[in-house]
């Protein structure tokens, strides 16, 4: 399992292999969000060369239960693994921005969730209707 103690202290090509590696631990999943029915059918990491690996990820997708056109693969560099845990944090503003305190998210790491949210925003953005 990923923690944040795990990816401290690793550089950015480090930091990347792990969670790619740990998003390709979720099993194939089904879910719906904002009218979309989105079926996962196969995550893996695609070798591209010797330094790098992306998230490849193959889905289906409806909209209102009419088929969508996907571009698949979908490939992702570098994956997020955190999503908002649904509470904030008051912060201070630094004075020569304006001063004061302002709200921040907090968050967890969730990688399916994550997946999930990355999965949503390609194909809300990139589907076609058929």
């Amino acid at each position: 399992m990923i923690t944040k103690e795990l990816l401290k202290n690793k550089n950015t090509q480090e930091k990347h292999h792990i969670k790619t590696d740990e998003h390709c631990t979720t099993k194939p999943f089904n879910f719906s969000m904002n009218g979309f029915q989105i079926k996962v059918k196969e995550i893996s990491k695609e070798v591209t060369g010797k330094e790098t690996g992306l998230l490849k990820v193959v889905v289906e997708a409806k909209k209102n239960g009419v088929p969508v056109f996907i571009d698949n693969p979908l490939y992702f560099f570098n994956p997020p693994v955190m999503v908002r845990d649904g509470t904030t944090t008051t912060v201070l503003v630094p004075e020569d921005l304006g001063g004061g305190t302002t709200e921040v998210h907090n968050y967890k790491v969730d990688v399916k969730e994550s997946l999930k949210n990355i999965i949503f925003d390609t194909v809300r953005l990139t589907h076609k209707e058929i």
